[in-house]
């Protein structure tokens, strides 16, 4: 059936099956992208209480080489929980399926199809669908995202990442400058050697120019994907809401990219200090102050969003049966928690946390019992057993859990800003960390 397709584009993903990956390297590592983590999915998407592992099914939409399915099934390893993996590229497939071997993961169903065939193949429902980088790809963008929509769960969600036009400008220029030139071939070598040679040809004040640096030491597979691809379009802020809710869906969340960052980038405040400037920003609604954020950076090129087909509240700080943890993406937990503690004792009227690899930082303000907030942090106890902590430790002190939510909701509003300390309701299993993950790799 699969015949729903551009032919130029699974003709590229069968000669150079995207991203490059060695399954050899499942040995080494576990690749985890941030927004595939369960933690994140069910604090953001679902309140904090959804099971994923009991009777719960996970789409993995353009699946290519397997990143995402690999995650996402060596997550949900140990629960009755599948993994349905789709793809229209069988070279694709093969190296995800090849991973997948090297791991012993046997929770993955592999289909090979087109995602334009969903409504048809009778593989849903879903409680949650991951498609990263495919639907932007395909001749028609509104009929793949309503394909998708068509297998969600009522109460199901989904991440979509789209690629983002300010941040692209240059690739594009680019994109249609090879078009031109490659007008004549369809040489998949003589392709990346025109690629290449104009690359090295382009004049200092090309805009391509102050771009290059990113881009010049890529592999073929990474610069046909971004220079030589025939179907790529991207958004504004104002259209990809427009695109999300045409597929009557609703965001639930913009994130950026980069680990740690959460949607802290998508507001205006992120770039500049002045106040009236701010003031002014902040009477807009939601959508545009996050598209002004968008011109602000100039430079993102993705979208990453969270969305369902209504509203979905986090969970709310003052309920204090919820166990709050640092990322499943977290590789040495213990160092994480003993990072974050030393952080907290460190002398200064503010807390300064380091929250990624990036060295993204959070600041809040330093208030009496943060340091014992921190200090009881694992991973397993509730908030309300973090808090009879500190209420212990501080007897005669009149304190209360209405006093410690008051004091910490700063702390908990900067947290869920940058997705830091994801949340789960204490019915919900302990996520498979990321330290446990790289400890059962391929051997």
């Amino acid at each position: 059936m699969i015949d729903n397709y551009l032919p130029d584009m699974r003709a590229q993903y069968e000669e150079l099956p995207y991203p490059e990956r060695k399954p050899l390297d499942e040995t080494k590592r576990i690749l985890m992208p941030m927004f595939d983590g369960i933690d994140r999915i069910n604090h953001i998407c679902h309140g904090g209480k959804k099971d994923f592992t009991k009777n719960s099914r996970i789409l993995i939409a353009g699946g290519g080489t397997g990143d995402s399915t690999i995650f996402l099934a060596e997550q949900m390893r140990h629960s009755d929980c599948e993994i349905v993996y789709l793809d229209m590229s069988q070279a694709s497939m093969a190296v995800a399926r090849e991973r997948a071997d090297m791991r012993g993961l046997e929770n993955i169903t592999w289909v090979h199809d087109s995602i334009l065939n969903l409504p048809s193949l009778g593989l849903g429902p879903f409680d949650h669908i991951s498609c990263s980088g495919v639907l932007m790809v395909l001749e028609d963008p509104d009929a793949g995202l309503k394909a998708l929509e068509s297998v969600l769960a009522e109460d199901g969600s989904m991440h979509i990442m789209v690629y983002a036009e300010y941040g692209r400008f240059a690739i594009y220029m680019m994109q249609n400058l090879l078009r031109l030139i490659n007008h004549d071939t369809a040489d998949t070598t003589q392709k990346l050697h025109n690629c290449r040679e104009l690359m090295n040809s382009i004049h200092n004040q090309h805009w391509f120019h102050f771009a290059k640096h990113l881009y010049i030491e890529q592999r073929d597979i990474e610069i046909y994907d971004l220079f030589l691809i025939s179907q790529d379009r991207a958004y504004t802020v104002p259209e990809l809401y427009d695109y999300i809710e045409g597929a009557g869906l609703e965001i639930i969340t913009l994130l950026y990219e980069n680990e740690g960052l959460g949607n802290l980038l998508y507001e205006p405040q992120a770039y500049l200090q002045d106040k009236a400037m701010l003031e002014s920003l902040a009477k807009l609604p939601l959508q545009e102050r996050q598209a002004s954020a968008e011109l602000l950076n100039g430079r993102m090129g993705k979208h990453s969003l969270y969305a369902a087909s209504g509203s979905k509240p986090q969970p709310d700080s003052r309920s204090l049966d919820f166990i709050p943890s640092l990322p499943v993406t977290t590789v040495n937990v213990e160092a994480g928690y003993q990072q974050v503690r030393q952080a907290v004792a460190a002398p200064g009227d503010f807390v300064v946390i380091t929250v990624n690899v990036f060295n993204t930082n959070i600041t809040v303000k330093k208030t009496p019992h943060v340091e014992g907030f921190f200090r009881h942090l694992d991973g397993n106890k509730t908030l309300r057993e973090i808090f009879d902590r500190i209420i212990a430790a501080n007897q005669g002190g009149g304190l209360d859990y209405d006093k410690l939510s008051t004091e910490f909701e700063d702390l908990f509003v900067a947290m869920r800003k940058c997705d830091y300390l994801p949340m789960r309701h204490k019915s919900i299993p302990a996520y498979r960390t990321g330290e446990d993950m790289v400890r059962h790799r391929a051997y």
